[in-house]
């Protein structure tokens, strides 16, 4: 369900709820893409999950999951771009938790073509106390 207003900004929320031989599982988000200015944006979602394991003893775990990109536009088709990425799968365990945050070009060159090269720092505490440097580069082509 989405709400869409003074044309540059769309609030929303969903659900999603299914269950398998092994899990029950449900998800509840809320996202919003916010066009600050015609070159500065905000694309951003905060997502709740209960994750039910039919394996013996396994329990439920409750988990939240955080996304937001802050984007401007320099020129036509090539946006700056800043992200940060919170996830912790169980909410009762805190070493589930992993943190990136960083900074990256995304380009348009044409349409239906994308090119994303991004530059963070990530911690990812079942691995270690510390921040190690991440980086990825995705071409992207869709029709």
């Amino acid at each position: 369900i989405e709400k869409f207003f003074l044309d540059k900004y769309r609030i929303g929320v969903s659900f999603w709820k299914g269950s398998s031989e092994r899990q029950k599982r449900w998800l509840a988000s809320v996202h919003g893409i916010l066009g600050f200015t015609e070159r500065s944006y905000l694309l951003t979602e905060t997502a709740w999950q209960n994750l039910e394991s039919k394996a013996q003893g396994a329990g439920l775990e409750t988990g939240i999951f955080h996304f937001s990109r802050f984007g401007y536009e320099l020129i036509k088709g090539l946006h700056l771009t800043a992200m940060e990425d919170l996830s912790e799968s169980n909410v009762t365990q805190p070493d589930s938790l992993t943190f990136l945050f960083g900074l990256g070009p995304v380009w348009y060159p044409r349409p239906h073509f994308e090119l994303e090269l991004f530059f963070s720092q990530r911690k990812i505490l079942k691995q270690s106390r510390e921040f190690e440097d991440y980086a990825y580069l995705m071409l992207h082509y869709y029709l």
